[in-house]
């Protein structure tokens, strides 16, 4: 997958949520149509929900690529004139899944970062594909964080595990603020600085509890 040089902003981090199951359905342009998430919704251990096998194994491990294949063509969009590209993930190791899909959701905000600043022209169809490429990521960050999966490798802090249910709500969030933020529509410059804040902010809270910065 070709992607844009990666932008060190609020959203590009190693680590994701570890939430339970979070689904989505795309339509040819890649753009979520509805996502479903909750207690009533959850779906297999994340610890097993990794690509490969049949069954619940099976299903998880195409909602993944599912995920990675709606945040690509939402970042294409928005993002053609890049050049350099982070490698592609390995889809059976829960760490590079969840760094590919950080930077990505970090490419678009900071994207988005440059149109708010002046620093790239407004395009309400490049803002809305920023939104959708990190909507993208939220709701399938949480399958890409099983126990076992941080380590001095990754900015994965320990509290992901140890403090689950304070995690997963604030997953949660960033969930129904993102999915809101795309539902919105992006019509104008103010329209899109709304949500886009409402969305990013998610980003700086959860990393400044469950992000640990390594060497």
């Amino acid at each position: 997958m070709d992607r844009a040089e990666p932008n060190r902003s609020a959203c590009a981090s190693d680590f994701g949520p570890s939430v339970s199951r979070a689904e989505a359905r795309y339509s040819a342009s890649g753009a979520p149509e509805e996502c479903r998430a909750g207690p009533d919704r959850h779906g297999p251990d994340p610890a097993t929900a990794m690509p490969g096998g049949s069954g619940p194994e099976m299903e998880e491990g195409l909602t993944i690529r599912m995920i990675l294949a709606g945040t690509a063509l939402a970042l294409a969009a928005s993002l053609a004139q890049a050049q350099d590209a982070p490698p592609p993930p390995s889809l059976d190791d829960a760490a590079s899944l969840r760094s590919h899909a950080m930077k990505n959701a970090g490419l678009a905000a900071g994207l988005g970062g440059k149109m708010l600043k002046g620093e790239a022209p407004f395009d309400a169809r490049v803002a809305q594909a920023a939104l959708a490429a990190i909507n993208s990521t939220a709701l399938g960050i949480g399958l890409m964080v099983p126990e076992g999966s941080g380590g001095e490798k990754t900015q994965a802090s320990d509290k992901i595990w140890s403090d689950k249910a304070g995690f997963e709500a604030a997953v949660a969030k960033f969930i129904a603020d993102s999915s809101a933020a795309v539902a919105a529509k992006v019509s104008d410059m103010d329209s899109f600085k709304a949500q886009f804040v409402a969305v990013t902010s998610n980003c700086k809270a959860c990393h400044e509890k469950y992000r640990v910065k390594r060497n």
